[in-house]
């Protein structure tokens, strides 16, 4: 697409003969002065983000054109930017970004609608003239470890995997009070000023805000992260807690240990092991379920979902119940929790008892392994009840246990069940 032609002028107002889109900024708070003004035509259609760590909501724009740019203008407030159309465009929204001498961006503006906190997209005709003002937002400079906050602005470069040279792939801000913007720019291999076939990928890390990504503005969180015990939840699973394998030697949970972490920011033992008493080892033979299969060779078919209770002894009562999650399942199985056999079963379940009902199933029709043998292995995490010191951990195997020749044998507690033995030290 063409480039508009831009044209700056030092007063209050153009002249009343000029055609096209005569914009006004508006900066009574700065900054003072500027060595650089961006003016970025982007499409109007906006896209908003739905699970980004940021909060609130994100809207995504995608630049459709450019009207180029204007070096070291006079005092910023007042200053009157004219964009000359040739008719027949269609609506665009104009983004006026503002420049320090590193260059580092400082400001961004635009040219809000009635509710003060989004653009509005705009007209820049051919034969008659419109006016608006264009509200500017001073920014400070964001630090990129920790994304993009209230009050902040941060230009993401984006760095291919190839030798290819780094290129600008967008700005990300967020003015006081309003939701983050992020305006994504195009390709320069793809030799066009047009980003609107762009995914929204402003970080460049392969993974879409609106596919997963849960923070596009850092690269180091995205679905296929390794998680780690930081406080953060990098792979964007939504999970509460992080349960990584402890590095050997290690006197807090033993050579078949895990670390067990909180995976929120503000929570209690941020990105540190926890002590001795809350980390159980996950194998040699800490705590078990087993699970019957049908079949008297391997491979095994399970039967149906595995239904048992898994013992809180002097956890959760009912003057203080305790809260049941499953935090992780490893292997090809799915759990849930629920209070009672009849509740439904959930990711997490509130137990106003001494134990609670384990519910595994999987979507697998055979498994290769051996009556005994260690399948996999469900992480719990107890929260309330009378756990004074905190959160606890509760790793449970899975094992085959006698395997029977037909499913029709087993006497079913429930619908599509059968029984399933846990057992808790």
């Amino acid at each position: 697409m063409r480039v508009l032609v831009l044209i700056g002028l030092a007063g209050t107002a153009a002249c009343s003969g000029d055609t096209g889109l005569a914009l006004t900024i508006s900066a009574p708070e700065g900054p003072a002065t500027v060595s650089r003004l961006e003016i970025v035509l982007a499409s109007p259609a906006f896209e908003m983000a739905g699970s980004q760590l940021s909060g609130g909501n994100v809207r995504y724009y995608r630049q459709k054109t450019t009207a180029g740019e204007i070096k070291d203008p006079p005092a910023l407030d007042g200053y009157v930017l004219r964009i000359e159309g040739r008719g027949g465009g269609g609506k665009l929204v104009p983004f006026v970004i503002a420049y320090d001498a590193r260059p580092q961006p400082i400001a961004a503006g635009m040219v809000l609608d009635s509710s003060q906190l989004l653009p509005l997209p705009l007209e820049v005709p051919g034969s008659s003239r419109i006016e608006a003002t264009v509200t500017m937002a001073k920014l400070a400079p964001a630090d990129p470890m920790l994304g993009v906050a209230s009050g902040q602005i941060a230009e993401l470069p984006c760095a291919p995997a190839s030798n290819a040279s780094p290129w600008r792939s967008g700005i990300a801000w967020q003015p006081q009070g309003g939701p983050q913007l992020r305006l994504l720019l195009p390709d320069p291999a793809g030799g066009s000023l047009d980003a609107t076939g762009r995914p929204l990928d402003l970080d460049c890390d392969g993974y879409a805000a609106n596919d997963g990504d849960c923070d596009d503005v850092r690269t180091r969180f995205n679905p296929g992260a390794a998680e780690a015990c930081d406080g953060e939840d990098v792979n964007c699973d939504g999970a509460h807690y992080a349960i990584t394998a402890c590095d050997a030697p290690d006197a807090r949970c033993g050579a078949d240990g895990v670390n067990f972490c909180q995976d929120v920011r503000g929570g209690t033992a941020i990105g540190q092991c926890v002590s001795s008493p809350q980390c159980l080892c996950t194998l040699g033979g800490c705590s078990k379920c087993a699970l019957g299969f049908v079949g008297m060779t391997a491979p095994f078919k399970p039967c149906a979902a595995g239904l048992g209770t898994v013992p809180l002894p002097g956890m959760c009562t009912m003057l203080a119940p305790c809260v049941v999650e499953v935090a992780r399942v490893d292997g090809p199985w799915i759990a849930e929790v629920a209070p009672t056999q009849l509740a439904e079963f959930k990711h997490s379940a509130t137990v106003p008892a001494g134990e609670v009902w384990l519910r595994v199933d999987t979507e697998k029709t055979s498994l290769a392994a051996m009556p005994g043998a260690t399948i996999g292995a469900v992480h719990l995490v107890i929260t309330g009840g009378a756990l004074a010191l905190g959160p606890r951990y509760l790793g449970l195997d899975l094992e085959l246990g006698k395997p029977v020749s037909d499913c029709s044998a087993i006497p079913a507690p429930g619908s599509e069940s059968f029984g399933m033995t846990c057992t808790v030290p």
